[in-house]
């Protein structure tokens, strides 16, 4: 496959298809030319894997219910998966009681971030100590610092959705200076 002047294909190019070939066919087909999917046929090969993955299946009761955290990310710049895709999910798995963010689950929205990355962005964050200090010390990540390349010097917070960072004065180019509203 050539697109562009490139080489190989941009990464969203293939993501569908590589998605549809090996991960929502019961059992992966990864000879499957996604052009041919049928819809009046084939969605019931999607079925087993749907269920893994529905966003109100037990799975996520069962995970919740032992004291599972989940945090999600991802760039609103993203050019391979919808963000609104991604909340009408979050939605659906932590339905909101009005008290604010979930007790268990967490989506971090970052702006200009592309797909798992980059971009005109700060996209460089410490996932892992944000889950850590949840699970372990009982602390839900209520924002974290993140930086990047695109802005150097430059940091702001990401905060869990469906807040959004709002500048409260100060330093600009400090997160600090900014809340999660």
């Amino acid at each position: 496959m050539h697109l562009g002047t490139g080489t190989t294909p941009p990464a969203n190019a293939t993501l569908g298809a590589d998605t549809l070939r090996n991960f929502a066919l019961t059992p992966p087909d990864p000879a499957l030319d996604p052009l041919s999917f049928d819809f009046d046929r084939d969605v019931a090969r999607t079925l087993e894997t749907a269920a893994i993955n529905d966003a109100n299946g037990t799975q996520h009761t069962t995970f919740a219910g032992h004291g599972g955290k989940l945090l999600v990310y991802h760039g609103l710049s993203d050019q391979a998966m919808s963000t609104g895709s991604l909340v009408d999910w979050y939605e659906k798995l932590t339905p909101r009681d009005g008290a604010g963010p979930q007790s268990w689950a967490r989506l971090f929205l970052v702006p200009g971030m592309t797909h798992c990355g980059g971009g005109k962005s700060t996209d460089q964050f410490d996932v892992l100590a944000a889950i850590q200090a949840w699970v372990e010390e009982g602390r839900a990540p209520d924002r974290m610092a993140a930086r990047g390349a695109a802005f150097p010097g430059r940091t702001r917070p990401l905060c869990p959705y469906p807040k959004v960072a709002r500048y409260d004065g100060g330093d600009p180019e400090n997160e600090r200076s900014f809340s999660c509203r």
